[in-house]
């Protein structure tokens, strides 16, 4: 039974919903037809044999679905289509009432029956009768409930106002039928149950309905749910009002005229209104047709749609562009049902003009009051509006300029001395309206007493006439007791006595620039002293004045006195090196003057005629009205020390230090000048390579002097066959590198020849006999490639080509080509063993050289390959870099060494983990991000880690460099220079980075121990690099310490920090981790 009550309730609350929703494609009397059925088959199914059967659960359970139903069915009409549409619901609802029980009476009607007993037929009537009265009371109690919950519209949404009024209609509804119980089914049954029962299941269903057509048809707008429900019944009275005043208005315009002059009144008078430009008039049938229209709207609706209107049309569809076509529908609906409605409706014209008007719509109405259609009267506002609109956007502007200004105003009635105050001016001073009594003592009271007179005195210079405008730098006090700065700025109006009737004004708080001015002025002092006592010349330069202010440490800086120097601006530009003054003048006149700020290094002449090196850094401190630079301030640094010094090292640097051969910065210049000249005059070049063969056989077995020895007799007999245009380049280790500009194939095979046969006579290095070998790869360009980058690629290739052949020399040839399949393949492989086991890291311990713990351990990359085993990272790293794979590899590996970096920390172990960083991975400007996550994430200090980076990858983009590693060093995280010596750094860029540390070469260190003259430089060497280093406030770490006595060296240079294999080889981290554990000092063993 519960599970037949479910299914009728839902299908006949689906029915009320749909149609309702027939209503937008139907005409409203099929619609109404369509609930007239509806209505009396739910009456029909209410006296059906289930009421027959007097079973009082089951028609407690019939009564409310039809009840729910019924109620949804006219709040629906109510809420959607008006006032008018719910009455004729609530009637419909009334008379299907009465169907049922005259069915009834109609089939139980007989002959008979009627001879025997008339009287038969009340008891058939009375339920229905009973039920309809019943109907007809729960909707006027609807409605007086629904009056009551409006009242509680601003706190109840429309829905929760509904589920009340259908909870109390209910049970208003329980309390009829308990009292007319002796003819209900319910008599002698429990009320309070069944009630309690039918109350929460009826308003649970019509809530839920209600709600599920809302989601399905969003709520009209224009104040329709507003409206009041007992208007349903109360507005008939008002509804005819209407009309009968339109019928008025109507039989007026059609009341016959009797005399000429009356007609031809009449007629001008319609006809004068048709033919407004400003009023526009139209009539609608019932189907919303055309079947009037003046010129004005015919006009206005070309001008909107860009259509011809005509008598017949339908409305709705020429106005898409006005209103929604199911909007209009609900619209006119209420119109033609005998409502007036007037709003304002805007226009927007095919060229983007907006035009408004002021419209009414009546009901069309016959002579005999029927409702015809829908008539529209409008006048055009346009002007009006857009007139207002101004009004209102000008007081609104006005309004958000004055609160915008943060300013307070005041109003003085000097007559009655009372100040009026706006809320901006008590917010500032910390007071609410009504704080004050608005007297002018309690105005005076407010300012400091140390301001009182002078402003009283600015104003009365303002009312007495001497000044414009009072104006006045004051402070007051605030409602919490501090004073503060205010600017007052007003004026006077004054009587036709000439005396001040009102003074009107504003109030600003310059707090924050008085502030300003004393900071500034502090800073002038400090600034002050500063040139006293500053170690750096400073200068000052007044541009519109042309005079400069130099500090005492400037002139003494240049040997001279004050009297001799004079403050005129050629004074700075005199003292200036001649071959450096172009230089000088557009750093000062151009540089700063346009960019505002500038540094800028250049030599100056001290009076005794010795160069001084100057770093000068100036700032536009002050600007003109015009916004040109009127005052720079700026500083000169004597640097001379730090130039020399960095000339010394970068010339060091262009050279290779023990062949004392140009390195690859120079090769690389030299390289690409000649392949230019090659280019341009369609000449041939050639790259030659050179690479000493078994070279670590004799380190290994005769000892890193003699094998360096080997490098500088080969440098030189290398360099003994070559012309003066050529360039040879020791590019490290043993490796030697030739350009040969205008150079063919068979001149570079030709010299090779030549160069290999001087290498068959043996060298005397230290008394022992070496034989030099050595393998030589050539490549040409053209034929072997038109950029440095494939000449030296294909020459590498010729040169293993020819160490793997035992061949002397070697042209590039496309039979090369497995070489270049090995470098495909381990690129292949390479994409696959990043992450996975084939790759891991090992870790080499860095001590510190004055207590020997353990400070650091640098990361070494490892890769063994399943089928070529153990690739050196000197081949790898080369494929990652060229195959892009770099970003990727170094991601790897920065991740695995924080995470061991983490793992040790927590152990509780305490060093820095060496990070290598390639010069590719400077060019990624996530790698600063990259980091500072990675150490987020695993919990560590910038401080935990350290990059090392070559000479060369901070040299191939210097400017991006500085930017990236700046960024990194902000995280705390240290930078180290490894393999210091054998690059190519300029120290005028090298002093820009900010590098906590320098690697001296393992190169130099090898040498410390030797007794040869090159060993000596080389010793000469280190102690420069740790002395600059020192001076430069950064660590030097010695790489490849192998003895003792290099150690104790290094100790004696006071070197910080030493790694190599006198210590320990590269380990995995649980051999690194048993190698702290057990570590001892090396102080100990070193004595």
């Amino acid at each position: 039974m519960i599970a037949n009550f479910i299914v009728i309730t839902i299908i006949m609350q689906l029915l009320v919903l749909f149609c309702f929703r027939l209503r937008h494609h139907l005409s409203l009397a099929i619609t109404y037809s369509m609930l007239v059925i509806l209505s009396v088959l739910l009456w029909r199914f209410g006296y059906a044999d289930l009421r027959l059967s007097k079973d009082p659960q089951s028609l407690l359970l019939v009564d409310i679905a039809i009840y729910s139903s019924m109620m949804l069915q006219i709040l629906l009409l109510y809420i959607y289509e008006g006032d008018f549409a719910a009455r004729v619901g609530i009637g419909i609802c009334v008379v299907s009432a009465l169907v049922p029980s005259m069915n009834l009476l109609l089939i139980s009607l007989s002959a008979e029956k009627i001879a025997v007993d008339p009287m038969f037929m009340v008891p058939l009537l009375g339920p229905g009768l009973l039920s309809a009265l019943v109907t007809i009371i729960t909707f006027i109690l609807t409605a007086v409930t629904w009056e009551c919950i409006q009242r509680l519209e601003q706190w109840l949404p429309l829905v929760v106002r509904v589920m009340i009024t259908v909870l109390g209609v209910l049970l208003l509804d329980l309390l009829f039928r308990e009292f007319t119980a002796f003819t209900n089914y319910l008599y002698a049954q429990d009320i309070t149950h069944f009630g309690i029962i039918g109350v929460g299941v009826a308003v649970v269903v019509a809530t839920l309905s209600l709600l599920l057509y809302t989601k399905w048809e969003s709520l009209p707008t224009q104040g329709q749910t507003e409206k009041q429900l007992f208007s349903i019944f109360s507005g008939h009275k008002e509804m005819q009002q209407e009309v009968n005043q339109l019928r008025e208005t109507l039989e007026r315009m059609h009341a016959p005229v009797t005399t000429a002059e009356g007609i031809n009144a009449a007629s001008s008078q319609v006809q004068a209104m048709l033919n407004s430009p400003v009023i526009q008039v139209f009539s609608l049938d019932l189907d919303f047709r055309y079947t009037l229209f003046n010129e004005t709207h015919r006009q206005l609706m070309q001008r909107v749609t860009g259509n011809e209107i005509g008598v017949g049309m339908e409305y709705l569809a020429l106005a898409e562009k006005i209103i929604n076509k199911e909007e209009g529908l609900r619209f006119f609906n209420q119109i033609v049902r005998g409502e007036t409605s007037q709003k304002q409706q805007a226009y927007l014209s095919i060229e983007g003009e907006r035009i408004v008007y002021d419209m009414r719509y009546y009901p069309t109405l016959t002579s005999d009051g029927y409702i015809t259609g829908v008539t529209g009267f409008g006048v055009d506002i346009t002007e009006q509006k857009w007139a207002v609109d101004r009004l209102k956007e000008s007081e609104e502007r006005w309004q958000l300029a004055l609160e915008g200004s943060q300013d307070g105003i005041w109003d003085w009635d000097v007559v009655n001395n009372a100040f009026f105050y706006s809320p901006r001016w008590y917010a500032m001073l910390g007071y609410q309206e009504g704080d004050m009594s608005n007297k002018g003592q309690e105005w005076l009271s407010i300012i400091h007493p140390d301001d009182r007179v002078k402003t009283l005195r600015e104003l009365q210079s303002h009312t007495s006439g001497d000044t414009a405008f009072y104006i006045s730098e004051h402070r007051k006090r605030h409602k919490e007791g501090y004073y503060f700065w205010v600017l007052e700025r007003g004026k006077a109006l004054f009587n036709r006595q000439g005396f001040p009737a009102r003074l009107l004004g504003t109030v600003s708080n310059i707090n924050p620039r008085k502030e300003a001015e004393e900071r500034l002025k502090a800073s002038e002092e400090q600034l002050r002293y500063a040139f006293e006592v500053a170690d750096e010349g400073i200068w000052d330069i007044d541009l519109q004045q042309n005079r400069v202010f130099y500090s005492p440490r400037y002139i003494t800086m240049m040997g001279y006195s004050p009297d001799e120097f004079g403050h005129s601006l050629d004074a700075w530009i005199k003292y200036v090196h001649p071959d450096d003054q172009e230089h000088a003048r557009e750093f000062l006149l151009h540089k700063v003057v346009e960019e505002g700020e500038h540094e800028a290094q250049f030599r100056m002449v001290h009076k005794n005629g010795e160069v001084i090196h100057m770093l000068s850094r100036a700032k536009v401190v002050a600007y003109d009205v015009n916004q040109q630079p009127a005052r720079v301030i700026g500083i000169h640094k004597d640097i001379t020390d730090r130039v020399l010094r960095m000339e010394q090292i970068e010339n060091m640097a262009f050279y290779d230090s023990l062949t004392n051969l140009p390195n690859r910065r120079l090769l690389f210049e030299r390289a690409q000048q000649s392949l230019s000249i090659a280019k341009r005059h369609n000449h041939s070049m050639a790259v030659m390579l050179i690479d000493l063969d078994k070279f670590k056989h004799i380190n290994d077995t005769l000892g890193h002097d003699v094998g360096d020895g080997v490098l500088v007799e080969l440098g030189r007999r290398v360099k003994s066959c070559l012309r003066e245009m050529d360039t040879l380049c020791r590019q490290g280790g043993d490796e030697f590198t030739v350009i040969l500009p205008e150079c063919n194939s068979v001149l570079a095979l030709d010299l090779a020849n030549r160069i290999h046969d001087t290498f068959h006579e043996p060298c005397n290095i230290h008394g022992n006999q070496v034989q030099l070998e050595a393998s030589i790869g050539i490549a040409c360009f053209p034929e072997d490639g038109d950029t440095l980058s494939e000449l030296f690629k294909n020459a590498d290739v010729a040169m293993y080509q020819a160490k793997h052949k035992g061949l002397e020399v070697s042209l590039f040839q496309e039979e090369q080509a497995e070489v270049m399949q090995r470098r495909a393949r381990l690129e292949k492989d390479l994409q696959h063993a990043i992450g996975s086991s084939q790759m891991y890291l090992l870790y080499q311990p860095r001590l510190s050289l004055l207590n020997g713990e353990v400070t650091a351990a640098e990361v070494l990359a490892r890769w063994d390959h399943p089928e070529y085993q153990m690739i050196p990272p000197s081949e790898f790293i080369p494929i990652a870099e060229q195959s892009g794979l770099i970003h990727r590899l170094g991601r790897w590996v920065l991740e695995q060494s924080i995470i061991q970096a983490a793992s040790w920390k927590h152990q509780g172990y305490s060093l820095r983990v060496a990070i290598n960083v390639s010069a590719y991975e400077l060019q990624n400007h996530q790698l600063h991000t990259n980091i500072r996550d990675l150490l987020n994430k695993h919990q560590l200090q910038g401080s935990d880690i350290e990059l090392e980076l070559t000479e060369t990858a901070v040299m191939s983009n210097v400017e991006s460099s500085v930017m990236l590693l700046n960024d990194i060093k902000e995280l705390g995280v240290g930078i180290s220079i490894d393999d210091f010596g054998t690059g190519y750094s300029s120290l005028s860029y090298l002093n820009r980075l900010p590098i906590s540390c320098v690697k001296i070469d393992k190169q130099f260190v090898h040498q410390i121990s030797s007794s040869t003259s090159e060993g000596e430089d080389d010793v000469v060497i280190v102690r420069s690099i740790i002395t600059l280093a020192k001076t430069m406030g950064l660590r030097t770490v010695a790489e490849g310490v192998e003895t003792i006595e290099q150690q104790q060296y290094l100790q004696h240079l006071s070197c910080d920090e030493a790694q190599g294999y006198l210590y320990c080889n590269p380990l995995d981290p649980d051999g690194l981790e048993n190698y702290l554990r057990t570590h001892q000092p090396i102080n100990k063993i070193a004595s």
